[in-house]
């Protein structure tokens, strides 16, 4: 069985959901940014010859002319370090607006509260222990996002689509014959989150091993960090998906980005030139969030900020160069290779 079986999921539930322990140097992708391309929002800092981490942008911009408030676009892993966490929520405390993710079972739009992802029957999630990306994080070591970042501020407001919402966008895909349709793969994927798949299972017989386990530990965060500094904020770099996950990956991260920017579009024709606004988002809907301001508010980028969202110890988790080059090299292969039967 290829290591795709595992690698391809997890890597699309981690960059949708779906990165600390210091803040990267401010600095600008001139490059990129003259180009009026999006630059990158995940990168791997090999810096240090016995540490790799995984690193996610805060990205500022502002108005390419005239006045207007700056925009951040805060691309956050759901799982990180406890110190990434604390930086992210230093920058979003000092907002004046922060618009973040959280998809609602329903309510009134802009609540402040985190998301809940809810169950088929849409009601809400008891318990935010229950999912994936939570059980994910204590096999890891580190905190998962919903758990560490405080919503409870006046500041921050829901800016994404009801489940509802999402059932209707995903039924009107057209469906191939012998196939998921984009429909069931939601549900699929909300029972993920919610802990009633067979991946979570697995994950949850993994959990005491990698707990107990520094090597083990060490291992598979490297192979995340790899996984998403090799995908980067584009989940359509991963080869070999089904057409039917294309169209959820489609209606999840563009639809809801649309969302964020009709928001946007009403909150900074009354903000005042010398306030800011800060989105708080899945990094991968950052490049298509970039592409939307820049060509529908005509914003330019300013200033970057690179956070460490986790790092991995070669020296404390027991892994040699070669033993990190091996999964590296790995992963770069399962990631390429295109399944039978797929275009």
């Amino acid at each position: 069985m290829s290591a795709t079986f595992l690698f391809r999921p997890v890597a699309v539930l981690l960059l949708l959901g779906c990165l600390g322990c210091r803040t990267a140097e401010s600095r600008t992708e001139a490059a990129k940014h003259d180009s009026g391309l999006p630059g990158d929002y995940i990168r791997v800092d090999r810096s240090q010859t016995n540490r790799v981490a995984l690193q996610i942008a805060l990205r500022c911009f502002v108005p390419q002319k005239g006045r207007g408030p700056s925009i951040w676009l805060a691309g956050v892993s759901h799982l990180g370090s406890p110190e990434y966490f604390e930086a992210l929520q230093q920058h979003l405390d000092q907002q004046p607006l922060v618009l973040f993710e959280g998809i609602r079972a329903g309510g009134r739009k802009g609540s402040r509260s985190p998301h809940q992802v809810p169950d088929t029957n849409s009601a809400p999630s008891s318990s935010e222990d229950s999912g994936i990306q939570p059980n994910l994080a204590a096999a890891l070591g580190l905190k998962f996002q919903l758990q560490a970042i405080n919503y409870d501020r006046s500041n921050f407001e829901n800016s994404d689509l009801t489940v509802d919402e999402l059932r209707r966008l995903m039924a009107e895909q057209p469906k191939q014959p012998d196939t998921q349709g984009a429909a069931e793969g939601f549900e699929s994927l909300l029972q993920s989150m919610q802990g009633q798949s067979m991946l979570n299972v697995i994950l949850r017989l993994a959990i005491p091993f990698m707990a107990t386990n520094p090597s083990l530990q060490g291992a598979a965060k490297l192979a995340l960090i790899e996984i998403l500094g090799q995908i980067g904020s584009d989940p359509g770099k991963i080869r070999g998906l089904p057409p039917e996950t294309k169209q959820l990956l489609e209606v999840l991260l563009q639809r809801r980005n649309e969302r964020v920017i009709s928001d946007l579009k009403a909150e900074y024709r009354s903000a005042d030139s010398s306030e800011s606004i800060t989105v708080l988002y899945g990094v991968a809907h950052m490049t298509d969030l970039e592409e939307r301001l820049r060509l529908e508010l005509h914003y330019r980028p300013k200033e970057d900020r690179w956070l460490t969202a986790f790092e991995v110890d070669y020296r404390k988790s027991n892994i040699t160069p070669d033993q990190a080059k091996f999964v590296r090299d790995l992963i770069q292969r399962e990631l390429e290779e295109t399944p039978r039967g797929t275009d």
